[in-house]
């Protein structure tokens, strides 16, 4: 790669190059939302007004809509990828790329092992999975982002299919993954052991904080991975 272009993407992956000052703006927009979120939540949660949930929740999603827009608008670049997460958390590039790889693929396991175990159907978990798997496909058809990686290339690694490709970012399959089967396993017929559950939902969380710190997806295609694996999952 030229390195101008290099440059460019490493402009890119840092978030822009922006100062202290900024991000803390950055911040305070992400901080704003979050407060609204958590106001309508315990709005919607009262059962002396159910009538007014309707108009509390596009309150809510205008609110959500116009946060979107002034944050955009104030920290969007058209010369860089400005990204949140990569702002936030360390850049630990230089950690084994299989790491990521971990937690999905031990969460896949072990939800086939319970899920036989309890003599339950496989298929409509595998069905699940190869949905995933299609939608993550078209939506790589559609758009190809820059590499949250600059120095990214699959040059000589044969189980790249596994890990990941270079531009195919929206959206992380394996979060998708790692969400959907930390959600299934609440499913009262499989009678999963309480205490699996919780510790599931931490391995997810720190799957998505590796995938960020590692470079490996941008926040956004975590974000995604995480509400197309609960939809798949049917718990939205």
């Amino acid at each position: 790669m030229p390195e101008p272009q290099r440059a460019n993407n490493a402009q890119n992956n840092n978030g822009g190059g922006k100062d202290t000052t900024t991000f803390f703006w950055e911040m305070r927009s992400v901080c704003v939302c979050a407060c609204s979120i958590g106001t309508i939540a315990i709005q919607l949660s009262s059962t002396q007004y159910p009538s007014m949930h309707i108009l509390v929740w596009t309150a809510f999603a205008f609110t959500c809509h116009v946060c979107s827009l002034a944050y955009s608008d104030a920290f969007g670049r058209p010369d860089a990828i400005v990204d949140i997460g990569f702002k936030a958390l360390p850049d630990v590039r230089a950690w084994p790329p299989w790491l990521v790889d971990v937690i999905p693929y031990s969460l896949l396991l072990v939800t086939f092992v319970v899920v036989l175990l309890r003599g339950a159907r496989l298929t409509p978990i595998v069905s699940d999975l190869t949905t995933i798997m299609v939608v993550r496909a078209v939506a790589n058809w559609s758009t190809l982002l820059p590499p949250s990686d600059p120095s990214c290339s699959v040059t000589g690694d044969p189980l790249y299919w596994v890990h990941g490709g270079c531009y195919d970012k929206i959206f992380s399959g394996h979060l998708a993954y790692a969400t959907y089967l930390t959600a299934i396993l609440w499913e009262p017929t499989l009678f999963v052991d309480s205490r699996l559950v919780p510790v599931a939902m931490a391995l997810t969380a720190i799957e998505t904080v590796l995938l960020v710190a590692t470079r490996a997806h941008y926040t956004v295609d975590c974000v995604l991975a995480i509400i197309v694996g609960l939809y798949q999952a049917r718990v939205m």
